[in-house]
C-alpha cells in the first residue's frame, strides 16, 4: 500500500515546513529517517468482554432475589470493591 497523498505540513523532527513531497523525502533521507508508512502502524485488537466469576455470582444473586432488597453481605461485597451509594450518586450527577 502506498503512503497517503502528500500534504503541506510542518515536520517537528526536521524543524521545517514542507511544500513538496520531493523536498520532504530528500531531507528525510539526508537525516536517515523514513517517511510515514501506514502499513507499519500496529493495530490494537479489542478483547471481548468476559464477565468475572464474582460478577456472575452477583448477577445470579440479583436474579434469585426477584425484586427483594439485597442483603447485608451483598452490600458489603459491593462496598469492598468500591461500589457505594455515594459513588453511584456522583456518577448520576456527572451524567446529567
Amino acid at each position: 500500500m502506498a503512503s497517503p497523498k502528500f500534504q503541506t505540513h510542518y515536520n517537528r523532527e526536521l524543524g521545517k515546513k514542507y511544500y513538496s513531497e520531493r523536498e520532504y523525502v530528500r531531507d528525510m533521507k539526508a537525516k536517515g529517517l523514513e517517511p510515514y508508512n501506514p502499513t507499519s502502524v500496529k493495530r490494537h485488537t479489542p478483547n471481548p468482554y468476559k464477565q468475572s466469576e464474582w460478577a456472575k455470582h452477583m448477577m445470579q444473586d440479583i436474579h434469585d432475589r426477584k425484586g427483594r432488597k439485597p442483603g447485608e453481605r451483598f452490600v458489603e461485597e459491593l462496598a469492598k470493591r468500591g461500589y457505594t451509594q455515594q459513588r453511584a450518586d456522583e456518577a448520576r450527577r456527572l451524567a446529567k
